[in-house]
């Protein structure tokens, strides 16, 4: 992930963009099968691509409230670029928008 730093006084503005690489570890799922609505079956990871690939666009807020303290909040957006589910009657891409927020340390 790349990102630009803009600093104004005890606030910094971070725009992040770049490419995530996630591994499939464990899952749990059932989903419906593709030729048969009413077919239910349960999803396993032999079924699933092992490895994805997602971009990431970000914005991150942080105010100082000391030298080495902040406070932070993160907004991001992540698309899939690979399907993650295949086989099934899902969304085979997925996109994700997410918040963080909280308090950091700067060593």
């Amino acid at each position: 992930i790349i990102g630009y730093n803009y600093n104004k006084g005890r606030s910094s503005f971070i725009l992040k963009t770049g490419v995530i690489n996630s591994i499939l570890n464990k899952t749990s799922a059932y989903s419906q099968h593709t030729n048969d609505e009413n077919m239910i079956i349960k999803v396993s990871k032999n079924n699933l691509p092992v490895y994805n690939i997602d971009i990431y666009a970000g914005i991150e807020a942080r105010y100082f409230i000391s030298n080495n303290y902040f406070l932070f909040s993160d907004f991001y957006y992540r698309k899939a670029l690979t399907p993650f589910i295949s086989n099934y009657k899902t969304d085979p891409r997925t996109d994700k928008f997410g918040v963080n927020l909280g308090f950091g340390i700067r060593f």
